[in-house]
Parts: C-alpha cells; sequence; structure tokens
C-alpha cells in the first residue's frame, strides 16, 4: 500500500521575463518514512533545478488511492463519500476518501475518476472535486538491476524501428522519464525525443546538451503564457491547435530573432477534451491563405491523435481522415514548401497511422516503459 507524503521544493525560478522568484512548489511522493520523503524528492528534483533549492516540508497525506492517465498534466483531488451497511444492526454507515486524479482539465478529470471506479461495489457520492497544485507525483522506486533495465530500452528502439518504413521518424516520448533513460536511448541512436511541459523541455536540453544531433519535439498543449519560454528551446513544436496560438509563437520567435517550426493539432477525436483545430477551421485558414500573414514560423505539416477506443475501425478512419485533411489543403495550396510532416501514432495505434499515411510517430510506453512518473 502507498504511504503518500506532500514534499514542499523551495528555489528560486527562472520567469519568463528573466527575473528570479522565489517558489514553494508541492509535489507528492510514495516513501516509507519522512527521511525516505525527503531524499526522494531531492533525487527526482535534482535533475531539474539548477542552482541551490532545499526541502522546506514533508508532511503526511490521506490520499486513499491516485487514478494515473499519461494524457493529462493536472491533479484533482476527489472527495468521496462511501456508503455500506452494518452486517449486524442493519445501519447506515458513512465514510469518505481522498482520490487524486491525473487529468487535463475538470471534465477529465470527472471522466477518469469515473472510469478508475469501474467494478466498485460499494455505493458511494462525489462529495467535490478540485484542483489541487501538485506539480508531480513520484512513485515508489522499484529496485531493479539499472543496466538491464537500461540495455532493454536500446532492444526496444532496435523492434520499433524495424517495424517503421523507410523515411518515417521515429519520437521517443520521454516526458516524465528522467535524463538518464534518454542518454541511453541516445546510445542507441536515437535522437528526436518529445516532451509534454515547457520546463521539462528546457531543462533536460541543458543536461544533455553536450549530446550531437539531439532535437526536441514539444507534444503537449502549449498554454499562450508559456510560448515565450519555448520559443528557440524546440526544434519542432507539434501542438499549434489555434490561430491565437499560432499568433503568438510567431510573434515570440519574430521578437527572439528565430524561425519556429511547427505542426498545426486537428481535432478528429470524439472525445471533446482533445485540442486542436476542426477540419473546417483549418481548411478555411488555408484558403484564406492566412498563413501568408506569418513571419517567423513555418508549418511544417499536421499533428492528429485517434480517438482513445478499443474500436481499431474507428482509430484506423480518424488517421484517414487527418490524412485527407492534409491532401486537400495541399490541394488548396499547392505553392506550400516543405509542408510534408504527418504526425500521427502512439504505442498502441501507430501500425494503424503508418498504413494512413503518418511519416512521424510518437512512442513512449513501447520505448520506455509503462508510465512510471520521473522514474529513472
Amino acid at each position: 500500500m502507498a504511504n503518500w507524503f506532500e514534499c514542499k521544493i523551495r528555489y528560486d525560478k527562472l520567469q519568463e521575463n528573466g527575473a528570479a522568484k522565489k517558489v514553494n512548489e508541492p509535489y507528492l511522493v510514495d516513501a516509507l518514512s519522512f527521511t525516505e520523503a525527503e531524499a526522494r524528492i531531492t533525487e527526482e528534483q535534482r535533475p531539474f533545478i539548477s542552482g541551490e533549492f532545499s526541502v522546506s516540508a514533508v508532511k503526511r497525506t490521506k490520499i486513499a488511492e491516485i487514478f494515473w492517465n499519461e494524457g493529462g498534466d493536472r491533479w484533482f483531488m476527489v472527495k468521496v463519500g462511501f456508503i455500506t451497511i452494518d452486517e449486524k444492526t442493519a445501519a447506515e454507515k458513512r465514510s469518505t476518501s481522498l482520490i487524486l486524479v491525473q487529468a487535463s482539465d475538470f471534465r477529465s478529470a470527472f471522466e477518469n475518476f469515473t472510469e478508475g471506479m469501474k467494478g466498485t461495489m460499494a455505493d458511494y457520492e462525489i462529495v467535490s472535486i478540485s484542483e489541487t497544485p501538485l506539480m508531480d507525483v513520484y512513485k515508489m522506486k522499484v529496485k531493479t538491476d539499472t543496466e538491464h533495465a537500461m540495455s532493454g530500452i536500446a532492444q526496444r528502439i532496435a523492434d520499433i524501428r524495424s517495424t517503421l518504413p523507410a523515411g518515417t521518424e521515429l519520437v521517443a516520448v520521454s516526458k516524465f522519464h528522467p535524463a538518464e533513460s534518454i542518454a541511453e536511448a541516445y546510445d542507441a541512436g536515437q535522437r528526436v525525443f518529445g516532451e509534454s511541459r515547457v520546463q521539462e523541455l528546457i531543462a533536460k536540453r541543458q543536461a544533455l546538451s553536450g549530446r550531437d544531433g539531439i532535437r526536441w519535439h514539444f507534444i503537449g498543449h502549449l498554454q499562450t503564457n508559456k510560448v515565450r519560454a519555448l520559443v528557440g528551446q524546440a526544434d519542432l513544436i507539434e501542438s499549434i491547435d489555434s490561430e491565437r496560438l499560432l499568433d503568438a509563437v510567431d510573434r515570440e520567435s519574430l521578437r527572439a530573432g528565430t524561425i519556429s517550426r511547427v505542426l498545426l493539432q486537428v481535432h478528429v477525436a470524439a472525445e471533446e477534451t482533445k485540442f486542436g483545430f476542426s477540419p473546417d477551421e483549418l481548411l478555411g485558414f488555408f484558403t484564406r491563405r492566412d498563413f501568408e500573414r506569418l513571419k517567423a514560423v513555418h508549418i511544417c505539416g499536421l499533428m492528429g491523435m485517434a480517438t482513445n477506443t478499443d474500436d481499431w475501425t474507428r482509430v484506423a478512419d480518424d488517421f484517414r481522415l487527418v490524412a485527407a485533411l492534409r491532401d486537400r489543403i495541399l490541394t488548396i495550396a499547392p505553392d506550400l514548401r516543405g509542408f510534408d510532416t504527418l504526425s500521427m501514432g502512439m504505442s498502441d495505434d501507430y501500425p494503424l497511422a503508418i498504413a494512413a499515411g503518418s511519416t512521424m510517430v510518437r512512442v513512449g510506453t513501447a520505448i520506455f516503459g509503462q508510465r512510471d512518473y520521473h522514474k529513472p
């Protein structure tokens, strides 16, 4: 059974304007004791914080369970009320538990919680759902033979590459994995890595800066207030999901004196919680030739994600729709140059994406193993 401790890290954090601000950020750690929790959070944060930092507080929490979802980057606390019947007295008994849910927003937090509670026999009701300030959550380390585990990364990369057609780019999704794992993948010949958090991408880029040819793709939802920090750090931003964001990247790139390579994210999946241009929005953008106003952005193609379902026919249809949109755009604007990237497919569905015409696949779990967040 997990023992979750909340640990706070105090350090000087570099802001977007270049100024340093003292922050006290909370994290959650699974540990056997207060001492171990402090040691764990210190070990986990050392690669990601430049300069001095300290553990300002450690306290035990009452979290009963965590529902993980690798597509989410925020943490929501669900207070659950359970209703049971005493077998001896037949009296109704009520109790509450705290369940932490990883999700991208409140709606997906509710959906992920509901999914996690499937199979629960007891009656329950949701008392409250609230977003927490937690920056990240670290599971208990499982002691393994590190060299054996790391050599597995090289083998899995080789296995995946053997399934890719010539010219298909492999992006190793390294989000939530430490620099040591990325270095092992690099030593196995992998050069392109995908990150979903701006701060984490910058920290890993700095930690691995001595490796020639390494390239970084940003693949997560990008907020406009993080654009300035990201511009010049990512070799490709795969997740431009609106004209507003596209214009923000263009402005900041012009200000920085650089050209940002981007993909436009198209939303074809059934889930409303996914981001992206609708097909009609995308076609309208190119029909109006709005791309001509861009001064410091090169649109290299499209990125799409299929519906999260076991219905593989639906998944294949989603990928074919994205590919068809790419073809229509090239018909609408045949003078586009370098619009040749179609980023589709992840660990579970990339063969279907390739069959639909994907030129770039984003694979994480199949390379680094089932995601154990920030586990070395």
